[in-house]
């Protein structure tokens, strides 16, 4: 299946980052990778940049790289 297919479910607190990379087409679906990860005490939650970089970085270690996002 092509990258563009993947979607990340995330939630994420003011703490914790947890996401799973799904990929699928109708009634089947496959889990393509996850991260379940405490946020580091360095990158601020109230730091909207540093705060995307690092949610990126647990992406792309966890093989998930980018498409479509649902947040919970």
């Amino acid at each position: 299946m092509k990258r563009s297919e993947t979607t990340i479910l995330m939630d994420f607190d003011r703490d914790h980052f947890g996401a799973i990379g799904v990929l699928g087409r109708g009634a089947s679906a496959h889990v393509s990778g996850w991260s379940l990860i405490k946020r580091p005490e360095g990158v601020r939650a109230d730091e909207p940049e540093a705060l995307g970089r690092w949610l990126k970085s647990q992406l792309d270690e966890a093989g998930l790289g980018s498409g479509r996002v649902v947040i919970g």
